[in-house]
């Protein structure tokens, strides 16, 4: 019986080619779109982290409150004390790490990798295991001093005398030793510390965290780090991630926590100053806390998608059932009974909903795809997301669900109808249909569509709103590359290789202006110390934690940066005995108010826990170092004196950058020594990941707020079309009266116009409330701006205009004589 009713509904689409391929193609969109944000929700927000027992995993993170600061690095005793006084963890381990430095390797040349600095339980912390060799010890953070290496000399890396533990990563294993086994007791160099290499992670060993931190997501070296007590007052900035000790709940940890940072606001000056609180935070969460309401949106907003999908198709059906009544009315006089007649109609729609969910498949993986690769998103685990069981299963139970939805409705409303009668009331098919219901479906369309198209105004005017943002710099023409050299040179030579090489780069056709500097804006890197106005000698709660970068001279002229008071850095300030900083405009307030800093002093803790005195000797524009747009800390630039690496140049141009990278490369590769370059990013690319979670969501919803609304045209001419037939008999007798072509129009368009605008309605009420998942995404926009409210309504009107034009211009072209006659 089935199959027959199987075979029956197959002929009856392949009727119709142009109504099954129109409905296959429409629901495989919704389910298809639904499907590709189903993939990225489950592998950002509810699949597991690649550790053992993850759930138990836990962020320890800083909050300055008495500058509005979140999510701080945490020093070195700070961390100590955490991991001394926190009994309701099982261990707390602390991480830093530095993209492109360069490893030296036995037999080898020297390679850039990725490399992190750890305390030694954090493989413990995280339960990852050893792919070979072992994990670290206690023992391995009370290591040896480092082999003494004479300046302009070298040394023999199998004979030095290691100075710390590491582990590599399985990928570097493969990359650089070939899986060799016998990797374990070998030498290797990062900056200037000799490493014994005990261990080989498992693969695809990751740290996950928030994008903006810039932590480095797969480190090719792991570094023991020495006793943190040993690194106290310290300039080193750690991230913390502990796992909580069995029985122990959340809210008691983080109670505990809490009391340990109002312990060291007590104890230590500088921590009361800046109200510095400890925060305890679940792991997973706490990754996707910047975007979880914004994915979620996404995801409500793909289910609207769906839903329109659904009506709309559900429309369709209700008119091609009503034009078949007079053929279900004949089977019927020939004794087959109304559930015969119906279920062909059911399994029609389960058959529609199939074809649907074999394309939604094919889309999803082809838009998923698409948005991992080309549209980046401040989310950890982006590139996990995949067409996985997971993902199908949905993709089959949408698919279901849709037949439901569009199949049971007009499959029930036929079973009531009098089809009998049908064959003694009309020589035409009566295309009875039920217009309060199709009209209310139209409304619902109407109104979730518009939801969506308020949703991207205001996406839109957010984006607009980033791009003013005053960056203090101009990234446009600017390219920024590492490159570091780390081999042992007397204090003169340190300075004149970054000078001889900035000379190399200058000369290159095209380049207008060179610098290099420890850090680059908003690459993630926070290399922070602290500092104060003289006062903060006497009075150590004037300290303040700030961020500091090291720049050659020429630096802010290079990257345009307005200087405001005082001077730059020259060649004379590269010396042993330098002192002198420059000040952005935020440091400078928060030290002098109002006052003129120039030729005053300030005191910080540079590669020393001792104050030492600076002369203020110029203060520049605000960079924005970590984020586009919300707070963040003040800066502080130190000329280079051969005490830090410049571990990152930037090349100016007129034209594209991009384009002098291959003779930036040979400039490089060519000085004597020669030098490495890696990770080679324009300025606008840092800029545009940094801003790419309103990107990317605006570019979602547009996408479904477009497809949305030409669904819903599509179903408002439908329901249109429908009432121009239904109503042939008494618009041929308006015409036959005397009626003109304007009120035919205008019957036919308010009637369109009318559904468009209650749908409109009930859209706003619904936006109201709906936006508001948006705002984490929204800068200088309210979820409820009047002016996105009214250039969506305005356009929206625009599409509905046009889908009620076409059969209202139908009506008024209706030969009246005609249509009396075939009635």
């Amino acid at each position: 019986m089935l199959r027959r009713d199987f075979d029956y509904a197959l002929r009856g689409l392949r009727r119709q080619p142009t109504f099954t391929v129109t409905c296959v193609a429409t629901l495989a969109f919704g389910i298809g779109v639904s499907a590709a944000i189903f993939s990225i929700l489950n592998a950002v927000l509810l699949r597991p982290l690649p550790y053992g027992d993850s759930d138990r995993l836990v962020v320890i993170t800083a909050d300055q409150k008495a500058r509005s600061t979140g999510d701080v690095t945490i020093p070195s005793d700070d961390v100590a004390d955490v991991r001394d006084a926190a009994t309701l963890l099982d261990g707390a381990a602390a991480v830093m790490t530095l993209p492109g430095v360069t490893v030296d390797r036995e037999g080898l040349p020297p390679e850039r990798i990725a490399f992190a600095e750890v305390t030694t339980n954090l493989f413990d912390v995280l339960k990852v295991p050893m792919a070979h060799g072992r994990s670290f010890v206690p023992a391995d953070e009370t290591s040896p001093p480092a082999p003494a290496m004479r300046l302009g000399g070298s040394f023999d890396l199998a004979q030095a005398a290691p100075s710390r533990a590491a582990i590599i990563s399985y990928e570097f294993w493969q990359r650089a030793f070939g899986g060799d086994p016998t990797v374990i007791g070998h030498n290797i160099r990062v900056f200037a510390v000799v490493a014994r290499i005990v261990g080989v992670a498992a693969p695809r060993t990751e740290l996950l965290f928030p994008v903006r931190f810039g932590i480095e997501r797969s480190p090719d070296v792991w570094l023991a780090t020495p006793d943190l007590r040993r690194h106290a007052g310290d300039s080193r900035a750690w991230r913390v991630i502990a796992r909580l000790r069995t029985g122990t709940t959340i809210g008691a940890a983080r109670g505990q926590i809490e009391a340990i940072g109002a312990e060291l606001r007590r104890r230590i000056a500088a921590r009361s100053a800046s109200n510095t609180h400890l925060r305890l935070e679940p792991m997973r969460p706490y990754l996707v806390a910047d975007s979880r309401r914004a994915i979620l949106a996404l995801g409500g907003a793909a289910a609207l998608v769906l839903l329109i999908v659904c009506a709309n198709v559900a429309n369709l059906q209700l008119l091609r059932t009503a034009q078949r009544e007079r053929e279900l009315a004949v089977r019927i006089a020939l004794g087959a009974s109304p559930r015969r007649v119906v279920q062909p109609l059911f399994v029609e729609s389960l058959l529609l909903a199939g074809g649907g969910a074999l394309g939604g498949i094919i889309l999803a993986k082809l838009s998923l795809s698409l948005l991992v690769n080309l549209v980046p998103w401040n989310l950890p685990r982006l590139v996990n997301a995949r067409i996985d069981g997971a993902a199908v299963l949905f993709t089959v139970l949408a698919g279901i669900g849709a037949g439901l939805v569009f199949g049971l409705w007009p499959a029930i409303r036929m079973s009531r109808r009098n089809l009998l009668g049908i064959l003694h009331t009309s020589r035409q098919p009566s295309l009875y249909l039920p217009a309060r219901v199709q009209d209310m479906v139209v409304i619902a369309e109407v109104g979730l569509s518009f939801v969506l198209l308020i949703g991207c105004g205001l996406l839109f005017r957010s984006f607009a709103a980033v791009s003013r943002v005053d960056l203090g710099y101009a990234p446009n023409g600017l390219v920024a590359f590492g490159s570091t050299d780390f081999r042992m040179r007397s204090f003169e030579e340190a300075i004149a290789l970054p000078l001889r090489l900035r000379e190399r780069l200058a000369a290159i056709p095209g380049v207008t202006a060179v610098t290099a500097s420890l850090t680059v804006p908003l690459s993630g890197q926070q290399p922070s110390m602290l500092w104060g106005p003289p006062a903060a000698v006497e009075d150590p709660t004037r300290l303040h934690r700030g961020r500091y970068d090291v720049v050659l001279p020429g630096y802010f002229a290079a990257m345009h940066t307005r200087v405001i008071a005082g001077r730059t850095f020259t060649t004379e300030d590269l010396s042993p005995g330098s002192r002198v900083v420059v000040l952005d405009a935020v440091a400078a307030k928060i030290a002098f108010g109002n006052e003129s800093p120039i030729g005053k002093t300030i005191v910080a803790h540079w590669q020393t826990e001792q104050n030492t005195v600076f002369s203020v000797i110029g203060v520049v524009a605000h960079q924005r170092h970590t984020t586009v747009v919300g707070a963040e800390n003040e800066s502080l630039y130190l000329p280079y004196i051969g005490l830090s690496q410049l571990n990152r140049w930037l090349v100016r141009t007129s034209g594209d950058p991009t384009k002098l990278v291959s003779a930036v490369h040979l400039a490089m590769s060519s000085s004597s020594p020669p030098v490495m370059m890696a990770d080679v990013r324009t300025m606008n690319d840092l800029v545009a990941t940094n801003s790419s979670a309103t990107r990317f969501a605006l570019a979602i919803l547009a996408t479904f707020a477009i497809a949305a609304s030409v669904v819903t045209a599509i179903g408002l001419y439908g329901v249109l079309s429908t009432l121009v037939r239904q109503r042939t008999v008494e618009i041929a007798v308006r015409m036959a009266i005397g009626a003109d072509a304007r009120s035919i129009f205008g019957l036919i368009i308010g009637h369109g116009l009318k559904l468009a605008a209650i749908g409109l309605g009930v859209g706003t009420g619904l936006a109201m409330g709906g936006t508001r998942a948006l705002m984490s995404l929204l800068v200088g926009v309210p979820p409820s701006d009047p002016i996105s409210f009214a250039a969506a309504a305005i356009a929206f009107l625009g599409v509905v205009t046009v889908a009620c034009w076409l059969p209202a211009r139908r009506a008024t072209l209706l030969n009246p004589n005609v249509a009396l006659r075939d009635s």
